[in-house]
């Protein structure tokens, strides 16, 4: 691993402060995080939704197929690389749908990496590219209300675990619970990152959240149909070394 580390440190095309940063608060342990968070949901027994990238499909096919069975799974992109930054977006998303359907799993929804009312995204027709590719409905700003553009709905998200990350004296998994639960309140669809997510004081309010809510936790494909609210996470990497290969792109 320190050969893994001094690579990191070296090679990555970013700040070396930014890298031991990201790499000792979150690397070192995701693997525990994303399964604390993922055994938490199980237990609980809600409907869930899962985006993941193309990658993290390719290297875990037993694992996601297995999550079909109880979970939506939808594509967060292949390559999870902004889509104004690539050359053939529309590639990449379809590459990301032929590998779930490579294991068994027909993608309704798809979340743009790194598009979350972005106005660099505006130059994309990214709802265009998403039904000639299949997709029925997008999840990935966070607009107050729904719209339909060339047949695909954009499901907006009404808040995020990330939030709260910059509130260091928010360390109350009670209060962290209120903060989510008002979140909700009102519907819609709500982002988790199973990394952050999965460590204390948020793997405790996540629970408390979910058995508190008045809410029947549903599919994002169902919101296509209703009102309700879903509990959806992004997952591009189940490992260190995964999420290391995906920081230096191999």
């Amino acid at each position: 691993m320190s050969e893994l580390i001094k690579h990191v440190k070296f090679n990555i095309k970013q700040p070396k402060i930014l890298v031991k940063d990201f790499y000792f608060n979150l690397v070192a342990q995701v693997e525990k995080h994303i399964n604390n968070f993922m055994k938490t949901v199980d237990e609980l027994g809600i409907d869930f939704t899962f985006f993941f990238s193309g990658k993290c499909v390719e290297r875990n096919p037993e694992r996601i197929k297995s999550l079909s069975d109880r979970y939506e799974i939808c594509t967060h992109g292949y390559e999870h690389t902004s889509y104004d930054l690539l050359k053939e977006p529309k590639k990449d998303l379809m590459r990301s749908i032929e590998v779930l359907e490579e294991i068994g799993v027909k993608p309704l929804g798809f979340r743009p990496p790194s598009l979350w009312n972005d106005e660099r995204a505006r130059s994309l027709d990214i709802y265009k590219m998403a039904s000639e590719c299949g997709i029925k409905y997008i999840s990935s700003r966070t607009d107050k209300e729904r719209f339909t553009k060339h047949g695909v709905a954009e499901l907006p998200i009404i808040g995020e675990d990330w939030d709260l990350v910059y509130r260091k004296n928010l360390r109350s998994s009670d209060k962290i619970s209120e903060i989510w639960l008002e979140k909700i309140r009102n519907g819609g669809v709500f982002v988790f990152h199973s990394h952050l997510t999965g460590r204390e004081p948020y793997l405790s309010a996540f629970s408390d959240f979910v058995k508190r809510s008045e809410h029947e936790f549903v599919f994002s494909k169902d919101l296509l149909k209703k009102d309700g609210v879903s509990l959806t996470c992004d997952i591009s990497a189940f490992s260190r070394r995964e999420l290391i290969e995906r920081i230096l792109n191999v």
